[in-house]
């Protein structure tokens, strides 16, 4: 709107508009965007739409070429509008495409009330105003999008069931994936079969989608394919016969479907659902070749869905799970030994065990110094049957169980299996899935007996069955096996169940931004500050957040922050109260004088030794701090503090972890993986006293432990011997006196996120319900690890499409005046890439001459241009450079350089410390062959700059 407004009220046109295409609906009608100079109620943006390659404009659009029209009373061809163009009195017309890349988005139209042929001049301006618009209106799109997926992935982080899950998804995709329609249904993979009671259709309704309870023959083979293959590609159902049969094809046709997209909801082992989008237009989602706008959001969001539902079933899981322990402890709590435990209390359990784990027989035996006692459900079940295993010996699951010979057994089809000893026992018949799980006591070694499920069905028993039945045996041998008046086991098993239960809500916080930024303007307005910031320092990847800031700023970049993480020095003492005079020994020159600052307190925010966080507040006016206001500063301070600890909430998990196993030290070790390919391992998040502290600083490099354990085809492994296991042996083991150690990969949708250890200093076998702790600490650690790493991403995302939208409009509302121009844009960039130098130069002759600089003061910047203002084309430097190999046809059009100290042709003109530098060439936009200047970045960090900026 503001593009066409400068181009009625500054430059003379009649009239002008913006026609686009939405995004979300592919059919390549141009409807009415934004529009200047007509009279209110002659236009309505309904009325007003033009089919693709149909009059002016949809011909403009179609080949993406522009329209110059003398005078549209003469024009001969068809006018879609002939009724608008005789009563506004347009007479000449220009039209021009809105291209991105290679995609024409619009069109641009401008109008003259007298007959006009535009010039060459005149055209040349509408070509770059219409390329701002487009890319304008690419990112406006986009942002929105990925608002959308932000504002999902928060509340489906809140989600703790599946069917709200379900719902919660299905009410989100057809916005994400610009869809008329879409179905989703919950999959499980252990039993091969779909869950209708969690399936969800949204949008355009009718018989041709899938009935989840009785899936027809096509959709069987259709979801039989996308399980095979992760996701399917329609984007002509009427090519498509080969991938959904012809009964579906004609079912899809019918409805007026023409494309198809679906994607398979991978968990952390097995896919949890299935999710189907559908069109009423080709959608261009998969042309061969070519790569869509909606696919990174699209696959971003199903990869949230995923996890959410894969959340959702583990804790809806654990609910029952601890509800179904929470029974059994309640009855056997008052019964001291397990002589007291009747029959009708145990097949109960066994009843309620079977349900949730889907067995149809479940067994429990009991062993003491009289022989053994054996219960089932049903009760119909003969006894003896357990008896009769352990007698086959060593061929028999259950007798390797109980002398300790395997730790469980799992089958999950036992008929095919060659190495299952007793498949000619005639007393199990027709089983298939089978589990066997020993039971310990809570203190001795001693094997009090064991639990075995059964399952004429394959496949029936997964791992999370495994750990609620090895679970079950590890309270028995705590609430069963313990001595009279033995509470010190229950009470551990408590405490282990109060931490998992406490620290599921740990997955839900969320960055604390929002609530740090609200304290900000409160103390900003409170004080009288004209500007404030907050520095969030991240102790683990030893680096500073992007700052929070709060005020008006007087520059025309009004997110100044590479001039504001240039404070993060961490000064020496703890806070510091000034004025004009000694401000440049703190705060930047270029941001002080932009700014008009004359008085500035900085603070620093510590935990313990530990600096947190640096608190800037910052006046326009000659201010001096008094002792009163100096104290309800630190106060200030200290608040935050408390919010930015909240936010390191993995530290406060490892120490709960710590204490609810009595262990003497936990450590985690986070991964990060860059942009250009390299993993960083972060500082590790530890709780227990080491009796050798160690500086352990963020590296690229694991050894020892760590690098075996990422190689370590289990998942997680447990020792009682640290000191002899191959596994942990090393220089920290005999250092800190480890005896018993640990370790659980921490990972979401196969992707490594980081290692748990735990350790302890005295050696002993670890119990099941300690490892099964272990184990949910670490599912919980990544889901909340992944969230707040997609957060963050999202983050910044957001933050460079909103920096492209400001940039456009600055350089719509600067016209013609091309210094105004260039400060925009380096204001912009530096912006987006948090560079501490930057300068646009234009090609003059045999120069490149600076147009703008960003980063000198005023007097440094008369200095510089007359030592630096002029680079000659055939001289050093990456500018010169890219501009003489512009009119090759494979010439570059940027260069990027993390570490200036390997490149030939960097040449160092800021006068500052640079460890990077990232160079753009600007081409014509007539000749694309031909340069009229670069645009370059410095950081002072090596890979301060990448492949995103």
């Amino acid at each position: 709107q503001k593009i066409v407004n400068v181009l009625v009220e500054r430059f003379g046109y009649h009239a002008a508009a913006f026609w686009v295409v939405d995004p979300d609906d592919h059919s390549g009608v141009l409807t009415l965007f934004a529009a200047q100079g007509f009279p209110p109620g002659s236009v309505r943006q309904q009325a007003l739409a033009i089919p693709e390659g149909r009059g002016i404009v949809g011909q403009v659009f179609a080949t993406q070429k522009p329209a110059i029209i003398p005078d549209l009373f003469n024009y001969q061809d068809e006018l879609i509008l002939p009724n608008l163009v005789q009563q506004l009195q347009l007479r000449g017309m220009v039209a021009v495409p809105l291209l991105f890349k290679e995609d024409a988005l619009g069109v641009l139209t401008c109008y003259t009330s007298q007959p006009h042929e535009a010039g060459e001049l005149e055209q040349t301006r509408l070509r770059a105003l219409a390329s701002l618009a487009a890319i304008d209106h690419h990112s406006s799109y986009h942002f929105r999008k990925w608002q959308a997926i932000e504002l999902a992935s928060k509340r489906l982080n809140q989600v703790r069931d599946v069917k709200t899950a379900v719902n919660q998804i299905a009410n989100d995709i057809l916005d994400i994936a610009e869809a008329v329609s879409a179905t989703l249904c919950v999959y499980h993979a252990a039993h091969h079969a779909f869950l209708p009671e969690f399936a969800r259709h949204v949008g355009q309704p009718g018989d041709w989608l899938p009935d989840w309870d009785n899936l027809s023959a096509g959709w069987q083979a259709l979801t039989g394919k996308l399980l095979r293959q992760e996701k399917l590609l329609i984007t002509n159902v009427a090519t498509a016969e080969d991938i959904l049969g012809s009964s579906l094809q004609q079912q899809l046709q019918q409805a007026g479907i023409r494309a198809c997209i679906g994607l398979r909801l991978d968990g952390e082992e097995d896919p949890v659902g299935v999710l189907f989008a559908f069109y009423r237009n080709l959608h261009p989602y998969a042309n061969p070749g070519e790569q869509h706008e909606a696919e990174t959001p699209l696959n971003i969001y199903s990869g949230q869905a995923a996890a959410a539902l894969g959340r959702a079933k583990y804790f809806t899981r654990r609910e029952l799970e601890q509800e179904f322990i929470r029974h059994f402890t309640q009855k056997v709590s008052v019964m001291p030994t397990r002589q007291d435990v009747d029959e009708p209390t145990w097949q109960a359990t066994l009843e309620e065990l079977a349900h949730i784990t889907g067995a149809e027989r479940a067994r429990l035996l009991l062993v003491d110094q009289w022989g053994y006692l054996e219960y089932a459900w049903p009760p119909t079940l003969p006894v003896g049957y357990l008896a009769d295993q352990l007698a086959l010996g060593e061929r028999s699951s259950e007798w390797r169980v109980l002398h300790d010979k395997a730790s469980y057994e799992l089958q999950r089809d036992l008929p095919h299996d060659p190495h299952w000893g007793k498949i000619d026992n005639p007393a199990l018949g027709s089983t298939h899935s089978k589990l066997v799980v020993p039971i310990f006591h809570s203190h001795a070694q001693a094997c009090l007996g064991l639990i075995s499920l059964e399952s004429d069905h394959t496949d029936i028993f997964d791992l999370l069955d495994l750990q609620l039945t090895q679970d079950f045996a590890a309270h028995i041998g705590i609430d069963i096996g313990a001595e009279e008046g033995e509470t010190s086991g229950r009470y551990r098993i408590r405490q282990l169940e109060q931490f998992i239960g406490e620290s599921q809500n740990f997955t839900a916080i969320q960055l604390v931004r929002d609530k740090l930024a609200q304290q900000l303007e409160t103390l900003r307005q409170t004080g009288g500050y004209d500007l404030v910031s907050l520095h969030m320092y991240d102790p683990f990847w030893d680096k500073f957040e992007p700052p929070l800031v709060q005020g008006q700023f007087l520059a025309q970049d009004e997110n100044v922050y590479a001039s504001l993480e240039a404070l993060t020095f961490r000064p020496q003492q703890d806070a510091f109260f000034t004025s004009e005079p000694r401000l440049r020994r703190f705060v930047l020159g270029s941001f002080v004088e932009s700014e008009g600052i004359r008085s500035s307190a900085m603070l620093r925010i510590r935990d313990e030794q530990q600096v947190v966080g640096l608190l800037f507040v910052y006046s326009r006016q000659a201010h001096y701090f008094e002792d009163k206001e100096r104290r309800w500063l630190r106060e200030q301070a200290a608040a935050m503090r408390d919010v930015i600890l909240s936010s390191n909430f993995l530290r406060e998990l490892v120490a709960q972890l710590r204490e609810a196993l009595d262990v003497d030290l936990v450590r985690l070790h986070l991964m990060r993986q860059e942009e250009d390919g390299v993993t960083m391992w972060s500082r590790p998040v530890s709780s227990g006293q080491l009796q050798v502290p160690v500086s352990w600083p963020p590296q690229t490099k694991v050894e020892g432990a760590i690098a075996r354990v990422l190689l370590h085809p289990a998942n997680s492994y447990f020792t009682p011997n640290a000191q002899r296991d191959a596994l942990f042996a090393g220089s920290f083991v005999v250092r800190e006196g480890v005896q018993a150690a640990g370790f659980v990969r921490l990972q979401v949708e196969n992707e490594p996120l980081g290692v748990l250890f735990v350790n302890r200093r005295r050696a002993g076998r670890w119990k099941q319900v300690e490892i099964d702790a272990v184990r949910s600490f670490a599912l919980i650690a990544s889901v909340a690890v992944q969230n707040r790493r997609q957060l963050t991403q999202f983050k910044k995302k957001q933050f460079r499409l909103a920096t492209i939208q400001k940039a456009t409009e600055g350089i719509v509302m600067a016209g013609l005046d091309l210094t105004a121009v260039a400060n925009i844009i380096l204001t912009k960039a530096v912006t987006l890439t948090r560079a501490s130098f930057a300068t646009l130069r234009l090609v003059k002759g045999d120069v490149l001459e600076a147009e703008a600089v960003w980063g000198l003061s005023k007097e440094e910047e008369k200095r510089w241009r007359r030592e630096n203002g002029r680079l000659r084309l055939d001289g050093p430097g990456l500018g010169p450079f890219l501009v003489n190999q512009a009119t090759q046809p494979d010439g570059q059009n940027f260069v990027l350089v993390p570490d200036v100290a390997e490149h030939s042709h960097y040449l160092n003109t800021s006068g500052q410390a640079v460890q990077s530098s990232l160079v753009v060439l600007l081409r014509d936009v007539q000749d694309n062959l031909k340069a009229i200047g670069v645009l370059s970045v410095d950081h002072p960090d090596r890979n301060g700059l990448d492949d995103t900026d």
